[in-house]
């Protein structure tokens, strides 16, 4: 039997959400989004068109995908449970640290969809040119979830578990540390100084990928101008993990230009 143009959905997170959301917008499947308990994010997803449940029963057992978007630590329990009720599709996690391993199954085929973006349930995201890195446990599965992945972005991209592990730590050092300073940064000035910082963050980004990050690089510590460190550890003298942190970087880049007496 073939399968219905039918996608599933497991869980109501950011991820979830986003994933639902765009796959309506494809106006081609329709989505089933389960999870095991009524939330907001789940009624505001059955307004927009999704089927949405509390209960893995009333979920079509035939489908073109089913996406499991739950913690790392609850992915291979929740797969186990739901290869119980659906007979076809791909079985995927959305994971960047979990292997495919943790998906393997005698009667499903398995794979891995994971975006590489940051995701909150309010944010209107372009999804074409989000990169998706996609693995599948057979070739044929690979091209199943290609085709799948297709609808939603046309930047799609093979990667296995170690290189997509890779990609995760790349992506957190990238994202989940640049904005934790932006975090330091907010609280050495007020919310309304902290805006002017814009031009120099998005000028920054630019250069990166411009010219890549080691020439785009430049601050007090790639010179080793040691009295400017001094003065700024000085107005983080009260905040000691940030502090800590400001060294610590400084340091990693001194060493990376040779200026070993920077700190």
């Amino acid at each position: 039997m073939k399968p219905t143009k039918a996608i599933v959905i497991i869980g109501a997170g950011n991820l979830a959400v986003q994933l639902a959301t765009a796959f309506l917008n494809t106006k081609q499947v329709t989505v089933h989004v389960y999870n095991r308990r009524a939330t907001h994010a789940l009624r505001a997803l059955r307004q927009q068109g999704a089927f949405t449940c509390t209960t893995i029963d009333v979920l079509p057992t035939e489908a073109m995908a089913c996406f499991i978007c739950v913690s790392d630590s609850a992915i291979a329990s929740m797969a186990k449970q739901i290869s119980q009720h659906i007979q076809h599709g791909i079985m995927c996690h959305c994971s960047g640290t979990t292997p495919l391993s943790v998906l393997k199954n005698p009667s499903l085929p398995y794979g891995v969809l994971y975006p590489l973006q940051t995701f909150s349930k309010n944010r209107n995201l372009n999804w074409k040119t989000i990169p998706v890195l996609l693995e599948g446990n057979t070739k044929a599965t690979q091209q199943g979830l290609k085709g799948i992945a297709g609808l939603l972005s046309n930047e799609l991209h093979t990667a296995n578990s170690e290189k997509r592990l890779q990609f995760h730590l790349a992506a957190v050092l990238v994202n989940n540390f640049v904005n934790a300073l932006y975090l330091g940064a907010s609280g050495v000035l007020s919310k309304k100084e902290f805006a002017l910082l814009k031009p120099l963050a998005f000028e920054t980004i630019y250069k990166a990928f411009e010219t890549g990050p080691e020439a785009a690089q430049t601050g007090p510590a790639k010179r080793g101008d040691l009295l400017t460190l001094k003065r700024h550890q000085q107005v983080l003298a009260k905040n000691k993990p940030l502090l800590k942190v400001y060294k610590e970087l400084s340091s990693y880049i001194s060493k990376h230009f040779s200026n070993a007496t920077a700190i």
